[in-house]
């Protein structure tokens, strides 16, 4: 008789059984994170949301990404009143192109576990990519093959599962 939940949710946590993170773990830890934090421009916007915590004592760590390679990192030393809001201006030189993204990420720890972080596309010119080999795919009456650039992929219709996969 609670009038708190309609009984299916109400044992409902952050991860399985078994313990392994459910798809919204990471969601809760971004709403739990104790800052808000924006990019305008080239600048990140950060703001303290601790009521008595100085940011001052949490290790930030300031990374810039390019197709998937750390290019450059920084720890950075911010102290930052609680409530208070700060401007930093992102140190790295960008890239003149790339091929998947250019990110610049922002961690913040408290002692070995990361309790929050924020990642943002920074504005680098994509090069364009030429397509590779067409998708190909045939079919037989035991098996769906999808063959690609460098990979092959065989689906047997008998079991319902991928029987090959070569990469």
């Amino acid at each position: 008789d609670e009038p708190t939940h309609d009984g299916n949710f109400c044992c409902d946590g952050l991860v399985f059984a078994d313990r392994t993170l459910k798809p919204g773990t990471l969601n809760a830890k971004q709403v739990y994170a104790p800052w808000l934090v924006s990019m305008e421009g080239n600048t990140l916007k950060i703001t303290n949301e601790y009521d008595f915590t100085d940011l001052s004592e949490r290790k930030m760590d300031l990374s810039l990404t390019c197709d998937g390679k750390t290019l450059d990192s920084r720890v950075l030393a911010l102290s930052l009143a609680p409530h208070a809001t700060t401007n930093v201006e992102i140190p790295f030189v960008l890239p003149e192109t790339c091929k998947l993204g250019c990110y610049v990420t922002l961690n913040m720890w408290e002692g070995e576990n990361e309790i929050a972080f924020r990642q943002f596309e920074l504005p680098v010119k994509r090069e364009e990519t030429t397509p590779g080999k067409p998708l190909a795919l045939t079919e037989n009456e035991t098996d769906i093959v999808a063959e690609g650039n460098g990979f092959r992929y065989r689906f047997s219709k008998f079991y319902g599962n991928f029987d090959s996969i070569v990469i």
